[in-house]
């Protein structure tokens, strides 16, 4: 379905010299990162900042665990039996509910496509579009001429004037130049040859891929066109059946893992007049389809009204995109997912909503996957809370002991005169 192309351009670039002189000597990354660690531990002093996010962490456990107290002794669990009217504006407990979207379903307005019982809906959108991959080889050519230097780091006072230094830059042999005690004889840099190729692909990609910079953007043009971009939908809200149906905010509830929507031909006729015009007219199993080379050249009603002609003869209808991409084409897929078929709510009953339940310092939404017990609930959220203080805690000391060597280890390395 996207076969890809492959095309190579190979240039030559003027030679370029890297040289391997010595140079002032480099920091090395050990030596910055320790640096930086001691600069920031000092704006907020040495102690106090580890101390401030395991606080931060004990605080925030302190909170979750006060508020599943809360929750323990106020909620009710309410059986499908159970008299919704007594339980209204109290934390309610519900187990084992088959949670379903809200109507209407969600709909795709530009392909007219419905989604019944899609709780997420996500339209994917490709490009054909050439991708420019480059290649650089260098190749050494040759070496730039050696010379004798002053050393600069000499203790003989005689080194540092400019006789010195004209008697160094008069020598020429290697051996001459490392007999005398101020010069020092220096290899002279490399020279290469850089050689740059290019590499044209043509392919389907997640977004359009600008031509502008293109090494050959004259043959290797994208057209940029995004008629209908990529999104995401949530159904508004997610219906729990009880004694009467209840509604909650889909966002708390999870789904399942988004499969692919199957594309039909009778699917073409769903499709807007706005997206037919942008050329959507062809289908495969899982796409629609924009050929843009036949949205250059044809007349959209005429193409449609031949390939109506041709499905109702035959029975097909031809994509015309099986087995090639052409730089500009665009094809759309969705995918859908359903909520988990079996949840446990804890949350408060406003009439016929399930909302937040708000404590003094948190809120209290908690949807959990399958037929749990209150107890259990709570016991999960209890343990997540110990382990984020355990791993704050281990983090805190690691970065501690970590500051404390860095620290001793640089001041030994640096004594005061």
């Amino acid at each position: 379905m996207a076969p890809v192309e492959a095309w190579t351009i190979v240039m030559n670039v003027s030679p370029t010299r890297t040289t391997n002189r010595r140079t002032a000597q480099r920091r090395s990354p050990v030596t910055a990162v320790k640096k930086a660690i001691l600069a920031s531990t000092s704006r907020c002093s040495f102690w106090w900042c580890p101390h401030v996010f395991f606080a931060h962490a004990l605080h925030s456990s302190s909170v979750e665990k006060s508020t599943l107290d809360q929750v323990m002794h106020e909620a009710v669990t309410l059986t499908p039996h159970s008299d919704l009217l007594g339980a209204a504006g109290r934390l309610v407990h519900l187990p084992g509910v088959n949670p379903i979207p809200s109507t209407p379903p969600l709909r795709d307005e530009d392909f007219g496509i419905e989604f019944p019982g899609a709780a997420i809906v996500q339209r994917e959108v490709e490009y054909c579009q050439w991708q420019q991959v480059s290649h650089q080889t260098k190749r050494l050519v040759g070496k730039e001429p050696s010379q004798c230097i002053l050393t600069r780091d000499s203790t003989n006072p005689a080194c540092k004037d400019a006789q010195a230094a004209n008697a160094c830059a008069a020598v020429f042999d290697r051996n001459a130049c490392n007999s005398y005690e101020c010069c020092s004889f220096q290899e002279g840099a490399d020279i290469y040859d850089t050689e740059t190729s290019y590499e044209y692909f043509l392919d389907w990609h997640s977004a359009p891929i600008p031509s502008t910079f293109f090494h050959d953007r004259m043959s290797y043009d994208n057209p940029q066109r995004n008629p209908f971009p990529a999104y995401t939908r949530r159904a508004p809200h997610a219906v729990v059946p009880a004694q009467a149906a209840l509604f909650g905010d889909s966002k708390y509830f999870p789904t399942q893992s988004l499969s692919r929507v199957g594309i039909t031909p009778s699917h073409v006729a769903t499709v807007r007049p706005h997206a037919l015009r942008e050329g959507f007219w062809d289908v495969s199993s899982t796409w629609f389809y924009s050929d843009y080379s036949k949205l250059t050249q044809r007349s959209t009603w005429a193409d449609i009204a031949e390939k109506g002609f041709n499905y109702m003869v035959e029975g097909v209808w031809d994509t015309g995109m099986k087995g090639k991409c052409t730089p500009g084409d665009i094809r759309i897929g969705f995918r859908s997912a359903s909520f988990v078929p079996t949840v446990t709510v804890v949350a408060r009953l406003s009439e016929r909503d399930l909302v937040p339940y708000k404590t003094y310092a948190n809120e209290v939404f908690y949807v959990v996957p399958g037929t749990v017990g209150l107890k259990d609930v709570l016991d999960e959220r209890s343990a997540a809370a110990d382990s984020y203080v355990w791993w704050t805690g281990f983090f805190t000391v690691a970065f501690l002991a970590l500051v404390a060597y860095l620290f001793f280890s640089s001041g030994s390395k640096n004594p005061k005169p």
